[in-house]
């Protein structure tokens, strides 16, 4: 489905093309980076499974009967590891990825401290209730960011597999008829640890009929040509 390439990272000044720069992070984003392999992914092919766009609406009525959900509604949601979205707060006060039509972005929160310290570089003031109550003896955290576009659009995620380094999430846009504003969509995902040092995560998001993407936890900010 796509080829995975494994770059040595320590010592090295920058990451690769289409990957943030080390410089501007702090001491405790360096250190992470630097105790993980960047992996680059192939990173647009087609979803390998049905996709079937509803009919134009032409009245009222059936515009209440658009299939907002229909670029999943194909896709398996079995096996998946046990996750739960959590729809309170934001973790984001800023957006991490570049003004473009399609960028993505993606990180793990494997513990207390790391919490902490991504509450700090965002310089939020608390954390979300729903946030702050996650076992990170038992669970971890990904976050999830993509943009721009409508803020009627939302990330629906339909299945979590266990891979040998970290877990694989599977998810796609929602494409509601009406579409309004210009923002980025942010997601946090508590997974249930399948073994105890998960730190990568790969995310393969469905965004249009013919198009799916590829990221990772280790890439920073990516924006393919879709």
């Amino acid at each position: 489905m796509y080829r995975r390439k494994y770059i040595e990272v320590i010592g090295a000044s920058a990451l690769l093309s289409g990957c943030l720069s080390s410089e501007g992070l702090d001491d405790s984003e360096t250190k992470k980076e630097e105790n993980l392999e960047i992996v680059e992914e192939t990173r647009v092919d087609e979803p390998p499974y049905e996709i079937v766009e509803p009919d134009e609406p032409e009245t009222v009525e059936e515009e209440t009967q658009w299939n907002d959900e229909y670029l999943g509604e194909h896709m398996k949601t079995v096996p998946s590891v046990e996750f739960n979205v959590l729809e309170e707060g934001k973790l984001l006060e800023e957006p991490r990825v570049p003004d473009a039509n399609h960028a993505f972005w993606s990180d793990t929160i494997i513990s207390e401290t790391e919490l902490s310290q991504f509450v700090e570089r965002n310089q939020m003031e608390e954390v979300p209730a729903q946030i702050s109550h996650v076992d990170f003896d038992e669970s971890v955290l990904v976050v999830v960011e993509s943009g721009w576009g409508s803020r009627t659009v939302e990330h629906r995620w339909a299945r979590i597999e266990e891979i040998e380094d970290g877990v694989h999430l599977y998810g796609y846009y929602t494409v509601p008829w009406e579409h309004y504003g210009d923002t980025t969509r942010e997601s946090i995902i508590e997974i249930k640890r399948h073994e105890k040092n998960i730190q990568f995560a790969r995310i393969s998001l469905t965004v249009k009929e013919s198009t799916r993407t590829h990221f990772n936890t280790t890439e920073g900010s990516v924006t393919p040509e879709i």
